[in-house]
């Protein structure tokens, strides 16, 4: 990783030395006589030169430009580097690089740079071609510092490629060394458990051991005991009853031991167990209340039930008289709009019309008279017509039934009647208007029968 370090630095240190070096673009001119064409790669296109020592500078490049290019300059490939060094090296003698970048030696302690405008030249007025300045000791310093910074570039290349081979491998042996980690601690468990097992055995058997040395020791006491009672017969009971006094004195404090262990046993549970009835008698009351609480809250939602119920059955009911006055509504409009066609067709039948002149009407008295006799048919009919409209007035909503008498108790049939009063007027006064048209025409036909006579 240090050798691409130091590749990165050598890289920073070329572009900043490139930036010190003059930046000249030319002009490049293309001629038609095909005897001055260039030789080595057959271009139509040479620099001219107008100065004393055969070169032509134009003016310098902007600081933008400069920059990027040396910034493409940078970012060049491997490829770009060695056909870089190609050209360098051939521009000693003078030839130019087939490739895109080249040196030409000039009169003079410095030689330029070929690059072509695809590097970044964005000049409209310049014809693609663009020159760096570089003095002759320079580059020899230049190549030696790209072929060093291309060895070293190919080193980090080979120390990474070994890096990620170690690190293959190292993941590897992790992933082996895991799984024996793993089967390790599985034995590791296993032989745990068994020796625990192994244990608790040799320990029941060393107890059982212990318990019956015990006995022994006893046993063999008791008979040393009679054995000396027998080889000393004239031993002094005193010092049998001193030592039968010690054995139960020991005993007695062995017992007291015990006693008192017992007792503070006995202590300690009467202690857990007041605890624990406090405790549970704590519990019971909360539960007791909780119990309470959940009957409370059960009567109210018992009584929430029941009226959400009550509520959902009238509103059903609402729902089902609504509908039933909506039906005898449309019923009632129905047999309303029945009855204004029927009487507005009769009034329509009550009309006369004359077709013939006032001429015609006083030369023929029999047209006079059947046209007479029309008016008062036709005053007949109005008359009815005129009762009829009355009689549809006068029906103010009036229902059969008990379930009509119910829907009438619910709704409000003002709106119907104040409709039925309306249309009764307005064919009232249309069969009046009738009325007076029919005396106006027999007024007209008695005058002319009056006038022809």
């Amino acid at each position: 990783m240090s050798n691409i370090d130091e590749g990165l630095f050598m890289g920073q240190a070329i572009l900043e030395q490139l930036e010190d070096f003059p930046r000249h673009r030319t002009l490049a001119i293309n001629m038609n006589s095909t005897s001055e064409k260039d030789i080595y790669n057959g271009n139509g296109s040479r620099a001219s030169f107008t100065t004393g020592n055969g070169l032509e500078l134009f003016s310098e490049l902007e600081p933008a430009k400069v920059a990027g290019h040396a910034r493409k300059l940078s970012t060049e490939s491997f490829g770009s580097d060695v056909s870089f060094l190609r050209g360098s090296d051939m521009s000693i003698s003078g030839i130019p690089n087939s490739s895109v970048n080249g040196f030409v030696d000039l009169p003079g302690t410095s030689e330029v740079l070929y690059t072509r405008g695809s590097l970044g030249n964005s000049d409209p007025q310049s014809s693609g071609d663009t020159k760096i300045v570089l003095p002759l000791d320079q580059r020899h310093k230049m190549n030696r510092v790209l072929l060093t910074m291309q060895r070293k570039l190919a080193t980090a290349k080979t120390d990474m490629e070994d890096l990620v081979a170690r690190l293959n491998q190292e993941i590897a042996v992790k992933g082996y060394l895991t799984t024996k980690v793993k089967d390790l601690e599985v034995e590791l468990e296993s032989t745990k458990q068994k020796s625990k097992e192994n244990l608790q055995q040799a320990i029941l058997i060393e107890r059982e051991r212990f318990t019956q040395m015990q006995w022994e020791m006893e046993e063999l006491r008791q008979k040393s005991l009679e054995m000396e009672l027998k080889l000393n017969p004239n031993q002094d009971e005193k010092q049998i009853t001193e030592t039968t006094n010690q054995l139960a004195a020991e005993e007695k404090d062995a017992m007291l031991q015990e006693l008192n262990a017992t007792k503070e046993q006995l202590n300690s549970i009467s202690k857990r167990y007041e605890e624990l009835e406090l405790k549970s008698k704590a519990d019971i009351k909360v539960l007791v209340k909780e119990v309470k609480s959940l009957r409370k809250s059960q009567k109210e939602l018992k009584q929430e039930v029941g009226q959400s119920l009550s509520e959902k059955a009238e509103a059903e009911v609402q729902l089902v008289q609504e509908r039933q006055i909506i039906k005898h509504v449309r019923n009632a409009r129905e047999k309303l709009l029945n009855k204004c066609r029927l009487l507005h067709n009769r009034l329509l039948e009550c009309s006369v019309n004359l077709s013939t002149d006032d001429e015609n009407l006083i030369k023929d008295s029999s047209f006079v008279q059947e046209a007479l006799d029309l008016l008062t048919t036709s005053d007949n009919k109005i008359i009815l017509l005129l009762d009829e409209v009355q009689l549809l007035a006068k029906e103010e909503g009036s229902a059969t039934g008990n379930d009509d008498i119910q829907l009438n108790n619910h709704y409000d049939s003002r709106t119907d009647d104040e409709l039925r009063k309306i249309i009764a007027g307005i064919f009232t006064e249309n069969a009046n208007l009738k009325k007076q048209v029919n005396s106006h025409l027999r007024h007209k036909l008695k005058c002319d029968n009056h006038v022809k006579e």
